[in-house]
């Protein structure tokens, strides 16, 4: 990771994220007079040796010393409405595959597949469809895809559903290097006709329309000094990768590449996506004391004392098992508390493997509050629904609102009594949410239902 600490450092990072931000030909100009221009190494001409599912990134980033994939620094989601034909040409899919391999070309993909890498230099991304984009089909898809809509799947959770996005694709991308995303963004948009050396002769907006465009951050020193500056919250400590100060996607509670991918039909080897905008509430978490946070973020079995600063003890593993998961009702009953990652462990399946692959978490601040976007892959949409349904209150017949005198080892840790049984859900607002078929490389221009 890199290391922070000079006001210089500082400010140009808050130059980058400030550009990453504002997006255009502008913003990149500046980027590119911050960085000195576009030093990645290309990626290869030939395309075949990339996996043949988009979403396998494992391989290509960087990797913790415990072991834990790192998601990388900056993302970047453009919210596309389709304007090409139905069923589409072969020139409008020869147009977005020639966009999206000529991205490809320009940048190695992650990390070049180095084990040892410090930092993500390249490119990650994927592209993806909604069911609105296949609803303008008039066949259906094979029982093979599990897709509902964002309605379906707000209505499941319990959730208003006027939060649905309705777009017709989005284009996820992800790297460490501001220049790189704002690059490739404008390669996409049709303003670059070459790109890292690498000629550029379509672009995505042939077809489509940029709707609407997402940019968010991640990473020590990068969240606590943006949340400082932006929405004037200085208690996230500058070690942790996250708004909510502990590090996420330890191995042992995130899915297999494998366990999210499509087994069969036409659509094998892709995935679906499920892509959400939260509003953080981090002035009220953050005014909880420690041991209160620990309880809610982990369960009232975690103490600050054996997860560590921003849960650096805790390694590559969570240390939530199937005891602690099968002990959440009976914990919120006597403790009147239970834990976010202790709740979602419920939903894992009969080999107690997670369901759903956190793909790329972000804080954004460009609208004057703490926001994450949030980024998840699964096989089903079934199975981020119900995960996020394990998030949810757990009901017994205790109050949440008691002081429990059993509470282990930290009743005297929180000032406001015991924590509630909602774990984090009382500080996550949801803003927005989509859903969408990643479909496997060699079907990701404009697919049909099948």
């Amino acid at each position: 990771m890199r290391k922070h600490g000079s006001e210089r450092g500082l400010t140009r990072r808050g130059l980058l994220r400030a550009a990453l931000a504002v997006g255009s030909t502008a913003g990149l100009s500046a980027c590119m007079e911050i960085t000195g221009g576009l030093d990645v190494p290309t990626g290869p001409s030939d395309l075949s040796t990339y996996p043949a599912s988009q979403h396998a990134w494992n391989d290509a980033l960087v990797t913790d010393s415990h072991g834990n994939t790192v998601a990388p620094h900056y993302q970047l989601l453009l919210f596309l409405e389709y304007k090409g034909s139905i069923p589409p040409t072969e020139a409008e899919r020869a147009a977005v595959e020639s966009c999206l391999a000529s991205v490809d070309r320009a940048f190695q993909r992650g990390t070049g597949g180095s084990p040892d890498a410090l930092s993500l230099n390249g490119l990650l991304g994927l592209i993806g469809y909604t069911p609105d984009y296949f609803a303008r089909f008039d066949r259906s898809f094979t029982t093979e895809v599990d897709l509902s809509t964002p309605e379906q799947v707000l209505k499941a959770v319990g959730e208003d559903e006027s939060k649905a996005d309705h777009y017709d694709a989005v284009a996820l991308l992800t790297s460490d290097r501001v220049e790189v995303l704002l690059a490739a963004e404008q390669a996409m948009r049709g303003n670059r006709d070459q790109l890292n050396g690498v000629p550029v002769s379509s672009s995505l907006t042939d077809v489509f329309a940029i709707a609407a465009r997402r940019t968010g951050f991640k990473g020590p020193g990068l969240v606590s000094s943006r949340l400082s500056d932006e929405v004037d919250i200085d208690a996230v400590n500058e070690q942790s990768p996250s708004a909510m100060g502990y590090k996420s996607g330890f191995s042992d509670n995130q899915a297999s590449e494998k366990r999210v991918t499509i087994k069969t039909g036409p659509f094998a080897g892709g995935t679906t996506l499920h892509v959400s905008e939260l509003v953080l509430d981090l002035e009220a978490w953050y005014n909880r004391s420690e041991g209160d946070r620990v309880h809610r973020m982990f369960s009232p079995q975690h103490s600050p004392e054996s997860v560590g600063e921003v849960g650096r003890f805790l390694a590559n593993d969570s240390r939530i098992n199937e005891t602690i998961a099968q002990s959440t009702e009976a914990d919120a009953e006597q403790y009147g508390v239970v834990g976010h990652t202790q709740k979602v462990a419920r939903a894992r399946d009969s080999n107690f493997e997670p369901r759903i692959l956190r793909r790329s978490e972000a804080i954004s601040a460009e609208t004057g509050r703490a926001a994450l976007n949030f980024t998840s892959i699964q096989r089903a949409m079934t199975d981020f629904v119900e995960t996020r349904q394990a998030m949810s209150f757990v009901d017994t017949d205790a109050d949440s609102d008691h002081t429990t005198p059993q509470c282990p080892a930290h009743q005297q840790s929180t000032s406001n009594g015991c924590p509630a049984k909602n774990g984090i859900l009382q500080f996550v607002e949801t803003e927005h949410r989509a859903n969408f078929l990643v479909p496997q490389r060699q079907r990701r221009a404009l697919p049909e239902p099948q």
